[in-house]
């Protein structure tokens, strides 16, 4: 492993992306074989009714301040230092502050348990049923915490790509035993249980490969001080989780509350197929995180300018791409692949793009800015937008139905993204930007084509699968070349162009 050992921070991104490719692919192929199966065997009632349960759950899973998560971002910083016994004491500080919080996390569990029923609509016999539910997976989520020490550790220390193999398979194996148990009619219970066993044999996987690829893994007890500032920081990263949720995790709540589960099932559906392309295009562009997080560790703010810089234009570029497709073949593709009316129309589908693209130059910056250690003002930040964002949804959605509810969290996200954009180049960072404005003319002429093809996208009527993937491949391709020449900046072409050459050699 001669390329792992001396990898460089573009080796070490592609060998993060080479580990998101394949467990992309191997979350594509369950999704695409068990999304059918799901949403048949629940309902388009009970398929909303899920999709709020696991948004319900993101917030009550801030119960314990996200231990893991911190830990995560505290080892990242500390990844280029070589005292491992400091590197053990911060796992430790997490885990210590994992089981104080035990109780509160219950305590909460407890009266979510108790009220489910009064803000998710389900008929009186499914009650029960719902409580087992959220149940289990609130017992998922207290066993994914630990399980997920291993994995927080290999992201932060940029070695996650080492358990690709295994954790594919483990993916595989969650979708196979959703699919048996809600063929076998357990319901949403079924679903909750299958994430139960996913999180227990993932986590499991993860402990195997640390113990292969970290010598130094263990536990440390953490000094007074060190466990004091690792609450801290974690008290502000919790701030911002809930931030985060409100503008991108609850959206199907607040359509669920407003409209019923029916509808927000409709809306999940409409945004099935951009979630299968998006997500491999997030991971790709996460790759390089640790490494971006590494270098503000070191304080090489020009690097990490011109980082930003080439990340925000590609990945506009892709995005555009990506979305050009999906607003122009999405009532097609749900149409051929599920069959019924599972789209919710054509200004909701192109809003779902818009809003993807925003959120993917959000989380770009929101590395940044946490790496340059303003998570605090961040945190704060995004508190606020998200509570405008979630005030401007409940407004629009009154006169203007479900599009005015994504609206106004996009509304949101737009407010964090541009005060991020700010705090970056207030900081020493932004003085090192050579473009302070990388990525508005890919923005600008992104727009354009996704604007064109809103307009134009409902005169393409796909009724074979071989025809979507011609239409499909024709897309893809002139959206591509189009962005390329038009899009990209000269500079970016050259380096883009650059490090494939350096990943080749």
């Amino acid at each position: 492993m001669v390329l792992v050992a001396n990898a460089t921070l573009t080796q070490r991104a592609f060998l993060s992306f080479s580990s998101s490719a394949l467990l992309s692919l191997a979350r594509f192929l369950v999704g695409f074989v068990v999304t059918p199966i799901v949403v048949s065997g629940l309902g388009l009632h009970l398929y909303g009714v899920w999709g709020i349960l696991q948004q319900t759950v993101g917030y009550l899973a801030l119960g314990d301040l996200r231990p893991v998560g911190t830990l995560r971002f505290s080892l990242a910083i500390r990844q280029h230092l070589p005292d491992v016994s400091e590197k053990r004491r911060q796992i430790g500080a997490a885990v210590l502050l994992w089981v104080g919080t035990l109780p509160v996390f219950f305590s909460v569990a407890a009266v979510a348990l108790y009220l489910a029923p009064k803000f998710i609509d389900v008929d009186r016999d499914q009650i029960s049923e719902l409580r087992w539910a959220l149940g289990v997976i609130l017992t998922a989520v207290a066993i994914e915490r630990i399980f997920s020490l291993p994995e927080s550790v290999l992201r932060g220390m940029n070695s996650d790509y080492k358990a690709m193999g295994l954790s594919a398979l483990s993916v595989l194996a969650g979708g196979a035993i959703t699919a048996w148990l809600v063929l076998a009619g357990h319901g949403i219970v079924g679903m909750a249980l299958a994430s139960l066993l996913s999180v227990s044999l993932a986590g499991t996987v993860r402990y195997v490969v640390v113990h292969r690829v970290l010598d130094w893994f263990g536990i440390e007890w953490p000094s007074r001080d060190e466990f004091g500032t690792f609450s801290r920081l974690s008290v502000w990263l919790f701030l911002s989780a809930i931030g985060s949720l409100l503008l991108l995790a609850t959206d199907m709540m607040v359509i669920g509350i407003l409209f019923g589960p029916t509808r927000a099932g409709i809306y999940a559906t409409t945004g099935l197929a951009l979630r299968f392309v998006g997500q491999p295009l997030n991971l790709f562009l996460t790759s390089g995180n640790a490494g971006l997080v590494g270098l503000c560790g070191k304080g090489d703010w020009q690097r990490v300018a011109e980082l930003r810089s080439e990340m925000i234009e590609l990945a506009t570029f892709l995005n555009i791409v990506l979305g050009v497709g999906v607003v122009v073949l999405n009532r097609s593709f749900l149409q051929l692949w599920m069959g019924g009316d599972f789209y919710g129309g054509d200004l909701l589908n192109a809003l779902v793009v818009t809003s993807s693209l925003v959120v993917t130059l959000f989380r770009i910056d929101s590395v940044i800015v946490d790496s340059i250690l303003e998570y605090r003002r961040k945190a704060i930040g995004q508190f606020y937008a998200g509570l405008i964002g979630m005030l401007i949804a409940f407004a629009l959605a009154s006169r203007f139905g479900i599009e005015g509810c994504v609206l106004g969290f996009l509304c949101g996200v737009i407010t964090i993204t541009i005060y991020q954009a700010i705090l970056i180049k207030r900081h020493p960072l932004g003085r090192a930007q050579l473009r302070p404005y990388a990525g508005v003319r890919a923005l600008g002429v992104g727009l354009l084509l996704l604007m064109v093809a809103f307009l134009w996208g409902d005169n393409v009527v796909v009724q074979t699968w071989g025809a979507f993937l011609w239409w499909g491949f024709a897309l893809v391709a002139c959206t591509a070349i189009v962005m390329f020449l038009f899009g990209l900046s000269q500079e970016t072409r050259s380096r883009l162009l650059a490090r494939i050459l350096h990943l080749v050699r």
